[in-house]
């Protein structure tokens, strides 16, 4: 009898969680369906792992492993065996199938045993004799007071109870072996006829996949000659047969695929003139290509420049911040005063006679041709005239008295605003 292990079927109907080890001595693969016993009762449960090592499996555990007897159903979906084993004498028959008898086996009639066991493993044993002497000898330590004058005494009764279990584990496996020899060739023997079965439904299969094949690619090439003929000036060169998704089955009538076909091609068609009325029509479409979904690539399209303006609006912004900084950090540099000579501005030696002394201070900026002259009879009480210019460009002399912040301003919007203009400050400035 050989170790399996086993994932119950859950809530969720499926074979998943820990594996549980078995004893079984069925045909069973992996894969196959079986009822396994547990404390509560059997359960479902399929076929994980085979051939599990016994020295895999702690010695304690072994002996508790409990027995599958019943193969519920095989990876292939058939019926193979179910045996109850509490009439274990009874015979095994072939053509019972209860979950489809009209699919029994055809190779035999008449329901013929197949299979009898003709006499069950007679093992004889003491072991319900020594049971009671064990159970005394572990009742006798259990009540044992554990202190630091009787730990010694203690672990050395523990040690002895643990080579006495590996002892009775090794007598039990030894039997079991014994008892297992004969059913292993039986499940040997067994194997070989299902190996048959299974040759010849591997062989089958190749077989009728080769000619269904064929006939799905027969379908294959009438939808494509349909697709070519229907998309025929309907400028959807972006679409092509492939970039449809169709699966193509064996109960595909040719008319479904015709209809199938026409209704995609209707939509690419649908979509492309959707597209053509959008204003990002061009940038739409090359999404539309990637995916063939309208919705999608509008989206993406409209969003990407929402994005792109809204990186414009906030770099302009930040322009407009750095321009303000920078003109802010400019007036504070302009000085209230500024002598001639650092201006690079000559005045005339006669302009600086007729200015009293101590009195007016001139501060040209941006000179202009006559403005010595013109500024020659600031502060003498004389007319100025403002000689003539042949350049469209004429000089002003005004007079403004104000408080200094004020008057700085004003230079200030002289100067932003690019005029050519220079300044007399008069000493109760």
């Amino acid at each position: 009898m050989r170790l399996v292990s086993v994932k119950y079927k859950n809530d969720s109907q499926k074979y998943a969680g820990k594996t549980y080890t078995y004893f079984c001595d069925l045909p069973v693969e992996v894969g196959d369906i079986v009822m396994a016993p547990t404390s509560r009762g059997e359960r479902e449960a399929m076929v994980a792992e085979l051939d599990i090592p016994e020295n895999s499996i702690d010695k304690a555990i072994l002996p508790k492993l409990k027995v599958i007897t019943t193969l519920v159903e095989k990876e292939n979906g058939s019926t193979y065996f179910q045996q109850d084993c509490d009439d274990s004498s009874a015979p095994v028959t072939v053509g019972d199938n209860e979950k489809n008898p009209e699919q029994a086996l055809i190779l035999f009639e008449d329901n013929i045993e197949l299979v009898t066991v003709e006499q069950l493993p007679a093992i004889s044993n003491r072991i319900e004799q020594i049971k009671p002497k064990i159970q005394a000898k572990v009742d006798e330590a259990l009540a044992l007071e554990v202190n630091d004058e009787t730990v010694g005494k203690i672990k050395k009764i523990r040690a002895l109870l643990n080579h006495s279990k590996d002892d009775y584990i090794e007598v039990c496996s030894k039997a079991r072996c014994i008892v297992m020899k004969p059913i292993e060739a039986y499940n040997q023997t067994c194997k070989t006829v299902k190996d048959i079965f299974d040759l010849a439904n591997k062989t089958l299969g190749e077989r009728i996949a080769v000619v269904e094949n064929a006939q799905k690619k027969k379908k294959e090439d009438i939808a494509r000659e349909h697709f070519a003929k229907y998309t025929n000036g309907k400028n959807v060169e972006f679409l092509t047969f492939d970039r449809l998704g169709l699966k193509i089955g064996l109960s595909d009538t040719e008319t479904a695929l015709r209809k199938t076909i026409a209704a995609k091609v209707d939509k690419a068609v649908d979509d492309k003139a959707l597209i053509d009325t959008q204003e990002y029509r061009n940038e739409i479409f090359v999404e539309y290509c990637k995916s063939l979904n309208v919705a999608s690539a509008i989206t993406t399209v409209i969003n990407r420049h929402k994005e792109i303006e809204a990186e414009k609006e906030r770099q302009a912004e930040a322009e407009r911040i750095r321009a303000e900084k920078a003109a802010a950090a400019k007036v504070e540099q302009v000085p209230m005063k500024t002598e001639s000579a650092q201006t690079g501005f000559t005045v005339p030696e006669e302009m600086i006679n007729t200015i009293p002394a101590d009195t007016v201070t001139f501060k040209p900026v941006a000179p202009l041709a006559g403005d010595a002259q013109l500024f020659a009879g600031f502060g003498t009480g004389n007319s100025v005239n403002a000689p003539a210019r042949n350049d469209g460009k004429k000089t002003v002399v005004i007079t403004i008295t104000d408080t200094p912040e004020r008057i700085q301003a004003l230079e200030q919007n002289l100067m932003f605003g690019g005029y050519q203009y220079g300044i007399a400050y008069s000493d109760n400035r």
